[in-house]
């Protein structure tokens, strides 16, 4: 975290940036990420892998720490929509049990 901070606080200094290089080390995180993904491939992946991650070991931190995020987020959208299902069913099943129930007819 620490290498991250300086390194971003280095390229802001002496580089100074645009938004579009900054793009472009999220697009390579992203793709070191795909690579991840790729198990056909073995020998070329794992040179790949090991020379982005000598260069990006750094946004490869930040990247697991958004997909961390993204699938936190995931969850708790899939427990929210469980949530409502559940209600919907629940609603269901008290509606059937009133129309069953003999006091409710009477």
């Amino acid at each position: 975290y620490i290498s991250t901070v300086f390194y971003t606080h280095f390229f802001e200094t002496v580089f100074q940036p645009s938004k579009v290089f900054i793009l472009l080390l999220v697009i390579i995180s992203f793709l070191v990420g795909c690579l991840n993904f790729c198990r056909v491939i073995t020998i070329s992946r794992r040179s790949i892998m090991a020379f982005l991650l000598c260069i990006f070991r750094d946004i490869e931190f930040i990247r697991g720490k958004i997909i961390v995020v993204i699938v936190v987020r995931g969850v708790q959208k899939k427990k929210k929509k469980k949530k409502k299902k559940k209600k919907k069913w629940n609603d269901l099943v008290n509606s059937c049990t009133k129309r069953r129930d003999p006091n409710s007819i009477q």
